[in-house]
């Protein structure tokens, strides 16, 4: 009979326990804007420009995404539309650099620990057709701070990593918005992730945050192209970054110029 007690009091304790995590199920769309270092600047007064809203810093060269993200799944990137891209194979130019535009869906299932990477082929010239690269997520040792600021109108929290390509990142999260995700493939700390600097080349800033009063539902991606794996997308990338010439099947001849690893 004791025994019996015992159970049934662990099966209710346990429940209690799973129902913190059932009322925190939420979905999120989080648009952030991208910045580059060789095309807008210094990346920190970029920061406090839109932090501060003292001016709006898109222009032709900022890559919009957005974050969607639902009970523990997300999905980070953009549709091709969103990117005003010159493909030069059309045009009367015969050259085009392979580093122009790279574009990359994210998708994060931190249920099933599954990182899935949709590399859109916007053209013939970059990958040859579109390519999935599938893995577990990327676990990454992050350094909480005690540096604090405001951002988006949230408190957030500096920490720090170092990244798979061995490039520091800094990253600024709130623990008010609940979810341990952010944008590109990194995720896993105690709040949403609002901004993201990459040593000093790249920054990621959260301009709109809005809580969606139904859950999304986000589909893992399929490709019609090529599957890889991490491994072999790395030696894949690496020769296609090297500069060669194509011919195209109309006969026209194409310089493709190489460019460094991201």
């Amino acid at each position: 009979m004791d025994s019996y007690i015992f159970k049934k009091n662990k099966n209710i304790i346990f429940i209690f326990l799973l129902l913190p995590i059932i009322l925190c199920a939420q979905s999120y769309e989080v648009k952030y804007q991208t910045f580059f270092s060789g095309i807008h600047g210094n990346l920190q007064e970029i920061a406090e420009k839109v932090n501060n809203q003292k001016n709006n810093t898109s222009d032709e060269h900022t890559i919009e995404e957005t974050l969607r993200y639902s009970d523990g799944v997300s999905f980070y990137g953009s549709s091709l539309q969103e990117y005003e891209v010159e493909d030069t194979e059309k045009s009367n130019e015969n050259m085009i650099a392979t580093n122009q535009v790279e574009i990359v869906n994210y998708y994060k299932n931190q249920r099933k620990n599954i990182l899935a990477k949709h590399y859109i082929n916007w053209s013939p010239m970059i990958y040859g057709e579109d390519i999935l690269v599938k893995s577990e997520l990327l676990k990454y040792d992050w350094k909480i701070t005690e540096e604090k600021t405001i951002i988006s109108g949230y408190p957030c929290t500096l920490a720090s990593t170092i990244n798979e390509n061995g490039y520091e990142v800094l990253a600024w999260f709130t623990d008010k918005i609940g979810i341990n995700d952010g944008p590109d493939t990194y995720w896993g700390l105690p709040g949403l992730i609002l901004q993201l600097q990459i040593n000093d080349r790249v920054l990621v800033l959260a301009t709109s945050i809005k809580k969606l009063k139904e859950d999304v539902k986000i589909v893992e991606p399929t490709t019609k192209g090529k599957r890889m794996t991490p491994e072999e997308f790395k030696a894949f990338k690496k020769e296609m970054q090297k500069p060669r010439t194509i011919t195209t099947p109309d006969g026209k001849i194409i310089t493709i110029s190489g460019f460094g690893n991201n």
